[in-house]
């Protein structure tokens, strides 16, 4: 079985690099893989998928992001963008598939953290307002589940 690496544009590396609390980082994550896969549920929850570019950074194993029980948000994301549950087939194709859409979500998303943060020293406070954010916004989307209507 070959081995699955998980892409991302070598121009956001650097960004990568601030959200870590490592190497003089100030943000809030502690692996490569938290920060990625963070980003794709933003670029998710915001709707932005960007395919990546030509120029890549070195790619990180799958298995990285399976020990930190992201291969569910990345079937999740998967479903999600396709609308269709065959995705979660365990064929090469569909893995590839998978794995394609997670890092377009994660593309979009460290776009939007490139942008949101841009002159911000605190990351971690950063993403704790994004955070709040999606949730207001969230909560303000969602229609409430009118539980008058159950016939108990």
């Amino acid at each position: 079985m070959v081995e699955r690496r998980i892409r991302f544009a070598r121009d956001k590396q650097e960004l990568i690099r601030k959200f870590l609390s490592v190497d003089d980082g100030t943000g809030p994550f502690k692996l490569q893989a938290d920060v990625i896969a963070f980003s794709a549920a933003l670029g998710a929850a915001r709707g932005r998928r960007e395919p990546l570019p030509d120029s890549l950074a070195e790619p990180i194993r799958q298995d990285v992001f399976d020990r930190q029980g992201y291969d569910t948000l990345i079937n999740l994301l998967a479903v999600q963008a396709e609308q269709s549950a065959t995705i979660l087939e365990d064929s090469d194709e569909m893995i590839a598939k998978r794995s394609l859409v997670f890092e377009e979500f994660a593309n979009g998303g460290l776009s939007i953290l490139a942008e949101e943060t841009k002159g911000q020293v605190d990351f971690s406070q950063a993403i704790l307002l994004m955070v709040s954010d999606t949730r207001k916004r969230d909560s303000v989307d969602t229609p409430t589940f009118d539980l008058s209507k159950l016939k108990i």
